[in-house]
């Protein structure tokens, strides 16, 4: 101002030219710096994608990524900077507690074979499925689901965030009729740490026979996670939950990850952690719910696979792995707030 007032414009050019040089030297630090953050974020979100897959329960840091997120279209870098090392820091910690988990279920010592036992529509046996990838020992239950009916069975009506009421799988199949059952989706148990919060919560679409009720309904408008319904016509196999309407005409209603078997073939890829890995699958109207024990969760799609079985999908497993018929066959492990049961 004072230049311009003393007419000096030769040197009013001069301070003008170096303002637009400074602007455009603190524009360009400031896109490197937004460029540099931005890319760390999309590193936080592929590790999060990728713990995922690997079966790391990672639900609870989703809105963790979405705040620092916030932050950084703000351009608050230090809050961003502290948000996205924190989050880093759990996502770690959630997969330390994985591999421990992991570690600890594939030191059970493996029991020895039973022979075939059949109730109603549902057969029992435990032995070695030889695969692609090797032996596997596993707990199968092969039901016909000509004479059987697959249920979907919730420990509670409506949804829950924290705090959610528990049953074992003993019940489940007790209270309903049951013939045999399997443990459903992964949720955040009392005993990980991170889970404070979330206590007993599960975050996939799953329909509660008794109620008549679709669990987590919002939550699932937009879900990619792989999908089984199940009606008196059989099993049926959806790649993405969004695809699936709210049909209260349904036996059962179940949403997991990953997809083991697709179309025939294996499709879950990746090592992995082995552990007591379960799941379900099924080919026309023969449908398989099975507990392998030292697996990886692709090697428990390698012996869907080797079954026969056309589409299969994970369910939880390790700590919360439970497979019932006349008795435990696998666990009891933990409680569980929503299970597969099947009955006459």
């Amino acid at each position: 101002k004072i230049v311009f007032a003393s007419g000096k414009y030769d040197e009013m050019d001069s301070h003008i030219l170096d303002i637009n040089e400074r602007a455009v030297f603190l524009q360009d630090k400031d896109d490197a710096l937004f460029a540099s953050y931005s890319a760390k974020l999309i590193n936080v979100k592929i590790k999060y994608e990728d713990y995922e897959k690997r079966g790391v329960k990672v639900a609870t840091v989703a809105a963790d990524i979405a705040s620092a997120s916030s932050v950084l279209e703000k351009k608050d870098y230090s809050d961003f900077e502290q948000r996205a090392y924190s989050t880093e820091q759990i996502l770690e910690k959630l997969l330390t507690i994985k591999k421990a988990a992991d570690l600890k279920a594939s030191s059970v010592v493996v029991a020895a074979p039973v022979a075939a036992q059949s109730s109603g529509g549902v057969t029992f046996e435990r032995k070695v499925v030889n695969t692609a990838r090797g032996g596997f020992t596993s707990d199968i239950l092969t039901v016909d689901m000509n004479r059987t009916k697959v249920k979907t069975f919730t420990s509670h009506e409506n949804d829950c965030s924290a705090d959610c009421p528990l049953k074992p799988l003993q019940s489940y199949v007790a209270e309903n009729g049951g013939i045999a059952g399997i443990n459903g989706t992964y949720f955040c148990p009392a005993d990980y740490a991170q889970c404070a919060g979330t206590k007993n919560s599960f975050n996939f679409l799953v329909f509660d026979y008794k109620s008549k009720k679709y669990l987590n309904s919002d939550q699932n408008k937009f879900s990619v996670n792989p999908l089984m319904s199940f009606y008196n016509d059989g099993a049926h196999y959806y790649t993405q939950a969004l695809g699936f309407g709210r049909d209260t005409g349904a036996n059962g209603v179940i949403s997991n990850y990953p997809t083991l078997v697709h179309n025939g073939g294996v499709s879950a890829g990746g090592g992995g952690a082995k552990g007591t890995r379960c799941g379900i699958g099924y080919r026309d109207k023969s449908l398989w719910a099975i507990c392998s024990r030292s697996a990886t969760i692709e090697e428990l799609g390698y012996v869907f696979q080797s079954m026969g079985a056309t589409h299969a999908m994970n369910l939880d497993g390790g700590g919360s792995a439970a497979l019932y018929f006349n008795g435990y066959k696998v666990g009891p492990g933990r409680q569980l707030p929503n299970a597969i049961v099947f009955t006459n």
